[in-house]
C-alpha cells in the first residue's frame, strides 16, 4: 500500500512539473501580450434595449474568457449621442487566437470592431492623476497601477458572475436580487456599491437639472452628448470641471 501511495505521488509530481515545463516554454515562445479591443456597438437587436452592455459582454466577452487564452481582463462601456462602444482590455499569448475569435462573434451580430490594438500601454492607469494623488506615504505610480489592474479584474469577475442566462432575443442582463434593503434597484452590484461606499466613505456626485420645457431629472453620473463638455456647478468654493451650462442645476451627493 505504502509502494501504491508512493508511486502515485511520484506521477503527481512528474504531472505538475511537466505543466509548468510546458506552461514556461509557451510563455517563452508566446510572451504575454497586453491588448485592447473596440467594439461598435449598433441600436439594433439584440442591441436595442437598456442592457446593451451586458448583451455585448455576455455574447463575446463570455465565450471569449471561457476560451481560456485571456488573462486578468476589464471591459467598460462609453454612450453618446454619437453611438455605443465598449472596451475589453486583457493580457494573452495568444493575440491572433483571441482576435479572430472576437471578429467571428462580433460579425455574426453586426459588431464593429474586436481588431487587436497592440499599442495599448494601460497609460490611461498608469499615467493618469486621477487614479493618484497627493500621498505622504505613498507615491508610487507601479504599485498603483497593480491595484488599480487588480480591482478593474475583480469587478469584471464579479461582473460575469453575476451575468443571468440570455433571453429568447439573445439579450443578457444582471441577475436579480430580492434583498431589497441592501439591494433597491433589484440589482446584486448595488450591495457591492453600497460596501465599497461603506468602506472607502465617498458619496458619489449627482446632478439635478431642470431644462425649459422639460421634467426636473437627476443625472447619471456621467453626461453624454454636449452635456459632457458644457455641465457647471459650483458648492461653495468647489467647482465642477465641466462648465457652460445654461440651466439651473444643483450638485448633492448621495449617503449610503
Amino acid at each position: 500500500m505504502e509502494v501504491w501511495l508512493a508511486s502515485v505521488e511520484y506521477i503527481i509530481q512528474v504531472w505538475f512539473c511537466t505543466m509548468s515545463f510546458l506552461k514556461t516554454i509557451q510563455d517563452r515562445l508566446f510572451p504575454i501580450r497586453l491588448i485592447s479591443m473596440e467594439f461598435v456597438v449598433p441600436s439594433t437587436k439584440p442591441f436595442d434595449a437598456g442592457n446593451w452592455f451586458e448583451t455585448l459582454v455576455g455574447q463575446i466577452v463570455v465565450p471569449i474568457v471561457n476560451s481560456g487564452k485571456v488573462r486578468r481582463y476589464w471591459f467598460t462601456r462609453y454612450q453618446s449621442v454619437a453611438g455605443k462602444t465598449a472596451l475589453f482590455r486583457f493580457y494573452t499569448n495568444d493575440v491572433k487566437g483571441v482576435e479572430r475569435h472576437a471578429k467571428k462573434l462580433a460579425g455574426e451580430l453586426g459588431v464593429g470592431g474586436g481588431v487587436a490594438d497592440l499599442s495599448y500601454t494601460a497609460g490611461e492607469i498608469s499615467a493618469h492623476p486621477r487614479f493618484l494623488g497627493t500621498n505622504q506615504r505613498q507615491n508610487d505610480e507601479n504599485t498603483r497601477k497593480e491595484l488599480i489592474w487588480d480591482f478593474l479584474h475583480a469587478t469584471a469577475v464579479l461582473f460575469l458572475d453575476c451575468l443571468s442566462s440570455e433571453d429568447g432575443d439573445g439579450r443578457w442582463s444582471l441577475e436579480i436580487n430580492q434583498d431589497g434593503l441592501n439591494c433597491s434597484t433589484g440589482e446584486t452590484f448595488e450591495a457591492f456599491h453600497h460596501m465599497f461606499s461603506n468602506i472607502t466613505g465617498f458619496e458619489p456626485p449627482v446632478f439635478e437639472l431642470q431644462e425649459p420645457g422639460l421634467p426636473r431629472f437627476l443625472s447619471p453620473m456621467y453626461f453624454y452628448g454636449n452635456y459632457q463638455a458644457q455641465i457647471a456647478a459650483n458648492v461653495g468654493a468647489q467647482r465642477h470641471p465641466f462648465d457652460g451650462l445654461p440651466v439651473p442645476v444643483t450638485r448633492f451627493r448621495v449617503k449610503f
